[in-house]
């Protein structure tokens, strides 16, 4: 009966009075704390916490790699009631932007971070998933360290004045050429997160031309560059091209956030969802064309008259009526 009615007034008493009868072996697990700290270096509000705790809590480095004791940039402001040494313990490394870990189980210590930039992008990924591969370990975790791109654009065969529109309207940009300079022109390539008006040289480049600039409101036109050779740069097939009874996908813009995918379909431009009908064979017959949805590998998924199927840029389909 006496020891029942001690460990009720155990528990029924304050916090700070309970924890000063707590088993020697655990002495700071069950003791509270006040903490007020007005912008104070994180090095002064740990060692006040050590202090009130008696805990072994130890600084480390920051981020530099310096002394975290010496630091004066990481600074707290916090104000706790009441509270387990821990909690303000973490609270407060949490407010300076640190870290704390358990060594050992007894020994806390405080630390900031090493910044780590990868620099990786969504061309990175494949080398990625090779390297975990060859370690054993699941491709998959791969694009954990990899950010998603803001957009992949995938060019087959496209012709350049229908390429470079499509980029200039992206990034709203102010681009002219006259039709005899781009005709029979093709580019093949794909892009990821480029800059647009950087993405723009790079496509007409790609085409044998290059961009100058056209008067002083930032205007650019696609002109013929000096170098020998280029027209071998046309596509001698065009006008065959063009009489192919095929619909045919020359560029695919794949966007995972941000905006909406789109395609381009015989020279139309096709976002997700959309329809429109196109002339499906020589004959003139039309079909309904919507593009259903835009896959990052380039691929995408377009319904003719219904009827679903996977198109690679480049690769020619017709209506299956």
């Amino acid at each position: 009966m006496i020891r029942h009615s001690l460990a009720i007034l155990f528990f029924s008493m304050p916090p700070l009075l309970a924890a000063s009868l707590a088993t020697a072996g655990e002495p700071s697990l069950r003791r509270v704390l006040d903490l007020d700290a007005r912008d104070e270096p994180l090095a002064s509000v740990v060692d006040r916490i050590r202090t009130l705790s008696g805990a072994n809590v130890v600084l480390g480095t920051d981020k530099d790699g310096k002394g975290l004791s010496q630091n004066k940039d990481l600074r707290v402001t916090i104000h706790l009631e009441g509270a387990f040494w821990e909690v303000a313990l973490r609270l407060a490394c949490e407010k300076a932007g640190a870290k704390v870990e358990v060594i050992e189980g007894s020994i806390w210590r405080v630390y900031e971070p090493r910044e780590v930039n990868l620099e990786l992008g969504p061309e990175d990924l494949d080398s990625l998933r090779a390297v975990f591969k060859r370690l054993g370990l699941d491709p998959r975790l791969a694009l954990r360290l990899v950010p998603p791109p803001t957009y992949v654009l995938t060019l087959s065969e496209a012709d350049l004045g229908v390429a470079a529109m499509l980029v200039a309207e992206l990034g709203e940009l102010d681009v002219a050429f006259d039709a005899s300079v781009v005709r029979g022109r093709k580019v093949t390539l794909r892009l990821h997160d480029l800059p647009w008006d950087k993405a723009l040289d790079v496509v007409v480049r790609a085409a044998g031309l290059v961009l100058v600039a056209e008067g002083e409101g930032g205007k650019r036109r696609v002109v013929e560059s000096d170098a020998k050779g280029e027209t071998a740069r046309r596509s001698p097939a065009r006008d065959a091209c063009a009489a192919d009874p095929a619909l045919r996908v020359t560029a695919v813009l794949f966007r995972p956030r941000g905006g909406k995918s789109l395609a381009v379909i015989d020279g139309e431009k096709f976002l997700e969802g959309e329809e429109k009908p196109l002339a499906a064979d020589a004959s003139g017959k039309t079909a309904r064309v919507r593009l259903e949805k835009v896959r990052e590998d380039g691929s995408a998924i377009i319904s003719v008259d219904g009827e679903r199927r996977v198109v690679n840029p480049g690769t020619g389909f017709g209506s299956g009526r």
